[in-house]
């Protein structure tokens, strides 16, 4: 990716809202799935097929006292 680029789907499937994008995310599979990323790069889109992980594991935990 490169400054610029447009997140325009996921696996040929638009999106228009944040919400939309993590839906058809989400709708792929447990983290771990590859998701097919639609980038648009000026008059081109390509295609990203990046790997999904659990988003709790890249949390701070609170320190607890």
């Amino acid at each position: 990716m490169q400054e610029g680029d447009i997140i325009a789907g996921v696996g040929g499937e638009s999106a228009t809202t944040l919400i939309e994008f993590y839906r058809k995310i989400h709708a792929r599979g447990d983290a771990g799935v590859e998701v097919p990323i639609d980038i648009r790069q000026g008059p081109r889109t390509r295609t990203l097929n990046i790997r999904s992980a659990e988003r709790n594991n890249y949390y701070r935990k609170a320190s607890t006292l």
